[in-house]
C-alpha cells in the first residue's frame, strides 16, 4: 500500500516538469520558457477518496502528516503554504489535476448535477482568476469539489438487508447504512473504501499555483505573455457555451413554439439538457472501465467477495462527457438520476417513466426535426452538424407495447463496455433491471452503431 504522507508539500517546477509534460507538452513548453525558480512555489496536495477539496465554495487543503482537510490559514498548514495561498481566503485556488480526477457539482446537498469531472492535466479555477478588474459574477459558494467522482452509481441492486449485513461485518462498519436509492450510492462507497480493513490508496493529486504565479500571469510581463495568451484563450474556449447559450434556449423555445409543444415542463428541461449533452459541455454517464474516477477495482472486488453479487456485472457508472471527435464512446442519461441544470417541478405527482420516455422521445424528435430543417437559422453551427450525426435512444426494463421505447436488456449487446470489469466475473449479466437503466437515454453517433467497446 502506497504511502500518502506528506500529503502536502511544497515543489518547484522542476519537481513536476516531467509529470506535466507527459500531460500537457505544450503548456510545459510555454513554462520551460520562462523557467520559473524558488520564488514561484507550487503546492502539491494529495486528496483520498471522497475528500471534499470545497464545500460551498469554501476551499481545504490537507494537513501534511495527517491529511485531515483544514482552511488555508490554518495554523496546521506550514507557514510557507499559508503565505502563498493567502489570495484564497474566498475562493479556490488554480492549478493542476496531476493524478486521477476530481468532481465538480452544484450544492452541498448529493445530487447528480455536475459540471465536470476533471482528468489528470486538466487545469482548473481559470475563470475567476482571469477575470476582469470590474469584479465577477462567478458564483464560487454554489460549488463542490469531491476528490474523485461523486456521482458513482453501482448499476445492480445493492439494497439487500442480507448481503449488505456482510459489508458492515466484514469492514468493521457497523452503521453503514442501506442505500435507498442511487444518490447514496457515493457515501456508501466512501466509508468502504476509507474503512481500514480495505487498505484503499487511491488518491488524488493536484498542484496548486502559489500568488506569486497568478500575479505573474495577469501581468504585463512580456516573460509571462504566451503562457498568459495561452491560459486566457484556455478558459475563453471553455466558455464557448455560456457566451452563446442565451441564443441556444431562444433557438430551443422558437423549437417548441413553431412545433405546437406545450410538454410537461419537466420533458422540456429534460430534452433541452439532452441535446446540451452532445455539446460535450456537461456530462452524462459512461461505464467505468479503469480507476481514474475512484477505486472501481476495490468497489468492485467488494461488492462481487463481500456483499456476493451472484448474478450481475458490479457495472459502476461514472461521469463522461460526449465527445465525437475524440471517442466513439456513447454517453447515457438516466431519468432515474436526473442532473439538469434546469429542474421545473413535475406536473404529475404520480410518475410513470415509461410514459415520460415516450412523451420524451416525441418532444425531442419535433424539436430535434426544427433544428435540422433549417427555419431556427442555425446553419454552420456545431448545433447542426450534431443534429444530423446524432442518435437518441431510448430504454426501459418493461416492455413498452406502443414499441416506442427499447428493452434495456438491448444496451448490453451494443455497448460491450456495460459488461466489462476490472474485477473477474463469471457467468454474470448486465443489470438492466437496475435503477439507472430502468429508464435511460443513450446518446450516440451515428457511427457508434457498430462500438465494439473500448478504445486502446
Amino acid at each position: 500500500m502506497e504511502s500518502l504522507k506528506p500529503y502536502l508539500q511544497t515543489v518547484y517546477w522542476k519537481d513536476i516538469r516531467e509529470r506535466m509534460r507527459e500531460l500537457n507538452p505544450e503548456f510545459t513548453a510555454l513554462v520551460d520558457d520562462i523557467d520559473p525558480g524558488k520564488e514561484f512555489p507550487l503546492y502539491l496536495a494529495k486528496y483520498r477518496y471522497g475528500d471534499v477539496i470545497v464545500r460551498e465554495g469554501d476551499f481545504y487543503l490537507p494537513t501534511p502528516d495527517e491529511g485531515k482537510l483544514v482552511r488555508p490559514d490554518d495554523a496546521s498548514i506550514p507557514a510557507e503554504v499559508r503565505n502563498g495561498l493567502a489570495f484564497t481566503k474566498l475562493m479556490f485556488a488554480p492549478g493542476i489535476v496531476l493524478t486521477n480526477s476530481m468532481q465538480l457539482n452544484l450544492g452541498s446537498n448529493f445530487n447528480f448535477t455536475s459540471w465536470f469531472l476533471n482528468n489528470s492535466g486538466a487545469i482548473f479555477a481559470l475563470w475567476k482568476r482571469l477575470g476582469g478588474a470590474g469584479g465577477t459574477f462567478h458564483p464560487s459558494k454554489l460549488f463542490t469539489i469531491t476528490a474523485g467522482a461523486r456521482s458513482l452509481i453501482m448499476t445492480p441492486n445493492i439494497g439487500d438487508f442480507k448481503f449488505h449485513k456482510n459489508l458492515r461485518l466484514n469492514y468493521k462498519l457497523s452503521n453503514l447504512p442501506i442505500p435507498k436509492d442511487v444518490f447514496d450510492h457515493w457515501p456508501l462507497f466512501v466509508s468502504l473504501a476509507r474503512s481500514q480493513i480495505a487498505k484503499c490508496d487511491w488518491h488524488t493529486q493536484l498542484v496548486f499555483f502559489s500568488e506569486n504565479w497568478i500575479k505573474k500571469i495577469n501581468s504585463k510581463d512580456l516573460e509571462w505573455l504566451k503562457l498568459s495568451h495561452y491560459l486566457l484563450c484556455l478558459a475563453w474556449n471553455h466558455s464557448d457555451f455560456w457566451r452563446n447559450k442565451a441564443l441556444f434556449d431562444y433557438a430551443f423555445s422558437h423549437a417548441k413554439m413553431n412545433r405546437n409543444l406545450r410538454p410537461n415542463p419537466y420533458i422540456a428541461d429534460t430534452a433541452k439538457h439532452l441535446i446540451t449533452l452532445t455539446f460535450g459541455v456537461f456530462p452524462g454517464f459512461t461505464p467505468a472501465i479503469d480507476n481514474t474516477a475512484g477505486p472501481i477495482e476495490l468497489l468492485q472486488k467488494i461488492y462481487l467477495e463481500d456483499y456476493r453479487l451472484t448474478k450481475y456485472v458490479p457495472t459502476i457508472m461514472q461521469p463522461g462527457c460526449f465527445s465525437p471527435e475524440k471517442s466513439r464512446k456513447p454517453i447515457y442519461y438516466s431519468l432515474n438520476c436526473p442532473s439538469t441544470f434546469e429542474f421545473s417541478p413535475k406536473s404529475r405527482k404520480f410518475v410513470n417513466n415509461l410514459y415520460d420516455l415516450r412523451e420524451l422521445k416525441h418532444v425531442m424528435e419535433k424539436v430535434v426535426d426544427e433544428i435540422k430543417c433549417g427555419r431556427l437559422r442555425l446553419d454552420n453551427t456545431p448545433i447542426m452538424d450534431l443534429m444530423h450525426n446524432v442518435n437518441f435512444d431510448y430504454f426501459h426494463n418493461k416492455n413498452d407495447k406502443y414499441g416506442e421505447v427499447r428493452p434495456a436488456e438491448e444496451i448490453a449487446s451494443e455497448d460491450p463496455d456495460l459488461i466489462k470489469s476490472l474485477v473477474t466475473t463469471k457467468n454474470k449479466t448486465f443489470a438492466s433491471n437496475g435503477a439507472f437503466f430502468r429508464s435511460c437515454i443513450r446518446v450516440s453517433t451515428k457511427s457508434q452503431d457498430n462500438y465494439s467497446g473500448a478504445e486502446k
